[in-house]
């Protein structure tokens, strides 16, 4: 490590723990490997970090905490994180520092678990991004108090007090390798559902742009008894939908019956919200909550299941 960030995050991921040293790392017997993508300053390019990525994926890691990000997008960088995910790793990135709706790549990216920061009162850090690919929160510190921030090893032989969403994600990562070391057949979509699903719900009910499914709860994640399965099987037609078609609903179908459903506008405004009661499928008239007919554009759907599992998607409303 030639800058410290990276020794600063894998010691909260994993430290060695229960020795009278320093800090306890949140998953102190995983093992780390460093994979160099940024420069002695921090700085880099996609292609290197898309490279690093594939190395990962293709020499034995299970799970990649990438606490980095850029604001644009880049096809190399997409492709590699499909190809890991593809290769059965769970992908954990920082949501960004700009304390605003700034998308931040590969956070935003699908199948990566977006991290946003919370300070040590349980409120949205001040940096923290928040917008529609913001997952799940984790502590990150307050930039404003050191007192506040997140003490972890640091080069030198030492330890730091850091803040950032950078310090946030690698407590999902550790999160991650416990869940899988409690069970090791597990895919990463079970463990990413188990993450989401045993969060402790914060600000608005169920997801929100700002922390996302609420913050990670180690406890419940790891005494949760179920077998937290992705839904994969519901149908939501037609999508896209056109609101002057014959069709005047959208129907979600091969349901259980028992499930919760959440539809947000892109910038993660809640719609509507359906508590099914027996049930197999809903017809959402697209209409708000106060009967209006919604507008155009791309919305979010959550289906959450009473065992924990979570699936979402968009549905395109012309």
């Amino acid at each position: 490590d030639l800058n410290g960030h990276g020794t600063h995050v894998s010691g909260i991921a994993g430290a060695s723990s229960n020795n009278s040293k320093g800090v306890a790392g949140l998953s102190w017997g995983s093992k780390i490997m460093p994979v160099r993508v940024l420069d002695s300053s921090g700085n880099g390019n996609a292609i290197d970090v898309a490279l690093g990525i594939r190395y990962a994926a293709n020499n034995g890691a299970k799970i990649i905490n990438m606490s980095l990000g850029s604001s644009s997008s880049s096809t190399p960088l997409s492709d590699a994180v499909k190809y890991a995910y593809t290769k059965g790793l769970t992908i954990n990135a920082a949501a960004g520092n700009d304390g605003n709706t700034t998308i931040n790549y590969p956070a935003a990216y699908e199948n990566v678990l977006g991290v946003a920061s919370l300070d040590r009162y349980d409120s949205r850090s001040s940096f923290s991004n928040y917008n529609n690919y913001v997952d799940i929160s984790a502590p990150g510190g307050d930039a404003a108090t050191t007192s506040g921030s997140i003490l972890s090893s640091y080069i030198g032989n030492t330890y730091a007090s850091e803040s950032g969403t950078s310090m946030a994600t690698p407590f999902v990562s550790g999160l991650a390798a416990l869940i899988w070391s409690q069970n090791p057949t597990w895919t990463n979509a079970q463990v990413n559902s188990r993450i989401l699903s045993t969060a402790d719900d914060l600000g608005s009910t169920g997801w929100d742009q700002y922390f996302g499914y609420g913050r990670i709860n180690c406890a419940t994640a790891l005494d949760a008894t179920t077998t937290s399965e992705v839904t994969t099987t519901t149908n939501i037609y037609p999508n896209p939908f056109t609101r002057w078609s014959s069709s005047s609903t959208i129907t979600f179908s091969n349901l259980v019956g028992t499930e919760k459903i959440y539809i947000y506008t892109i910038s993660g405004e809640l719609v509507v919200s359906k508590a099914l009661d027996g049930p197999l499928f809903w017809a959402w008239d697209v209409k708000n909550s106060y009967g209006t007919t919604v507008g155009r554009g791309v919305y979010l759907y959550i289906i959450q299941s009473v065992d924990g599992s979570v699936a979402k998607g968009k549905i395109a409303i012309l």
